[in-house]
């Protein structure tokens, strides 16, 4: 399979563990945005910013992003 396995909690609960935003907060924009970011149709940098000041995220969209797709995650080696 090549594929990479990766331990720790799951993304949301840690949004919420260090920045109390909730899966509630961020529900609205997994509904109406997400898929068309993954697919290419849409920037997520761009889709994301209107949604990151609602959630009172106090930093760039970039953090965000960089504490989204990196942070707190664990590689299992074996």
């Amino acid at each position: 399979m090549g594929g990479v396995l990766v331990i720790g909690d799951r993304w949301d609960r840690n949004l919420q563990r260090d920045y109390d935003i909730t899966e509630e907060m961020t529900k609205e924009f997994f509904i109406t945005k997400f898929s068309a970011c993954v697919i290419g149709k849409a920037d997520l940098k761009e889709e994301i910013a209107p949604f990151l000041r609602k959630w009172n995220w106090s930093g760039s969209v970039d953090g965000f992003l960089h504490y989204w797709f990196c942070g707190s995650r664990i590689l299992n080696e074996p």
